[in-house]
């Protein structure tokens, strides 16, 4: 049997040098309790007493139910699993479910960021998977996806022109929808034109396209009858800031020309 010295030092064996048997253990000389085999971090729940978890409730902190979520920007999704007493523990594997997205399913953590999301009104629910396999659920409902442009827009439009020959003004108000894609705006607007000096209704229906901010599309105007005309737009919609910003004109023949302006800054996010 072969004997084997190990030396402390860069040079020759010196006191506090130490003789080992050939197949014997390298001993501690810590005392930390590390011999031949590297020490493991055991799993979150691995260590955790399951008794901690009696009576254990899950909470989604985020989103909240009724959220509006934009579509294809990140949202942070977390559930909290908290003891009987209220503490937080650790939540364990995490499954994620989308009542309207079968394909969402989060990455198994108790807190990520995510821009997956389909449009749609969901419910979301986390489930946990806690210690000695029982589990604790949640679900918040309510939570829309949709386009930034989406929402309700109301403002006022004017509209200048003549009418077989007669200047015409008049002045409304207007309300769109965007839709949850943000790629249609439909509405209406009427105000009252005074042809003379008798008072008579102007309706508008807006069709209008929004690609990336530019707008297109056009208004339909009916004045009483007397003629309807599509009417082309252009313009901008910024949701955070003026809303619709769109320009109505045309030459109708056999009556004259007639021009619009309309400002609607979103009032809700309501589609």
């Amino acid at each position: 049997m072969r004997s084997i010295w190990l030396c402390c030092g860069l040079a020759s064996c010196a006191p506090g040098s130490l003789w080992i048997e050939e197949g014997g253990e390298v001993p501690d000389p810590t005392g930390s309790g590390f011999v031949t085999s590297p020490w493991e971090q055991p799993s979150d729940t691995a260590a955790l007493d399951p008794a901690l978890y009696e009576g254990a409730y899950a909470r989604i902190v985020s989103p909240a139910a009724a959220a509006v979520l934009s579509w294809h920007e990140p949202t942070r999704f977390e559930v909290e699993v908290r003891s009987a007493v209220g503490e937080v523990l650790p939540a364990g594997p995490v499954q994620w479910i989308a009542s309207d997205d079968p394909d969402f399913e989060g990455n198994g953590e108790a807190s990520f960021v995510d821009d997956t999301l389909e449009l749609g009104t969901h419910e979301i629910m986390a489930i946990a998977h806690l210690p000695g396999g029982s589990t604790a659920a949640h679900s918040v409902g309510d939570v829309r996806v949709q386009s930034g442009y989406a929402g309700t827009y109301a403002g006022l439009f004017s509209v200048d022109g003549t009418v077989t020959q007669i200047t015409i003004t008049c002045t409304g108000a207007a309300v769109l929808v965007v839709g949850q894609q943000g790629v249609l705006g439909e509405g209406d607007g009427d105000c009252l034109v005074s042809i003379l000096g008798i008072d008579v209704p102007m309706s508008w229906d807006f069709a209008l396209e929004n690609l990336d901010g530019v707008v297109s599309g056009d208004a339909g105007v009916d004045l009483i009858g007397f003629f309807s005309y599509r009417v082309p737009a252009t313009g901008t919609l910024d949701p955070q800031g003026d809303g619709f910003d769109v320009t109505f004109e045309a030459d109708i023949p056999l009556i004259g020309t007639i021009s619009a302006f309309l400002s609607a800054p979103r009032i809700s996010l309501e589609t």
